[in-house]
């Protein structure tokens, strides 16, 4: 069963398959509602639910190549997050912002971009915010 509360306020992709015999798939409902209550609403909760894979993840991977490319997108993106708190204008840091920038899905990408041209302010927006 979920936790009442969680108190980590990170992005958290839950992947959760809908054969899983361990830990039933009736479950992960009261996960998602957990993880998209922390913080107010200003964490990131992802969930995704390939059809099989058990309670093995690199099966989920080898058996769903949607959900291995939104993990992949996933973890690109909460990276490039990290990294964009912390800039530091170096070429090492800038090298790493451009391989994070190549995981994303395209229309992330262009947004950001579109955002970037125009001069919008991304300062204390939300993700759900900055969605097309």
């Amino acid at each position: 069963p979920a936790p009442e509360t969680c108190g980590y306020e990170g992005p958290v992709m839950l992947v959760w398959a809908q054969d899983d015999q361990d830990s039933p798939f009736d479950e992960a409902g009261g996960w998602a509602e957990a993880l998209a209550l922390r913080a107010r609403g200003e964490a990131i909760a992802v969930l995704r639910d390939p059809s099989v894979g058990g309670h093995d993840l690199g099966r989920m991977l080898r058996k769903d190549e949607a959900c291995a490319a939104d993990i992949l997108s996933f973890v690109a993106a909460s990276l490039l997050l990290i990294e964009l708190r912390r800039l530091d204008g170096s070429q090492l840091q800038k090298d790493r912002l451009l391989r994070l920038f190549e995981e994303l899905p395209l229309h992330l990408t262009q947004q950001f971009a579109r955002r970037r041209l125009t001069g919008e302010n991304l300062e204390g927006k939300h993700a759900d915010d900055l969605a097309i």
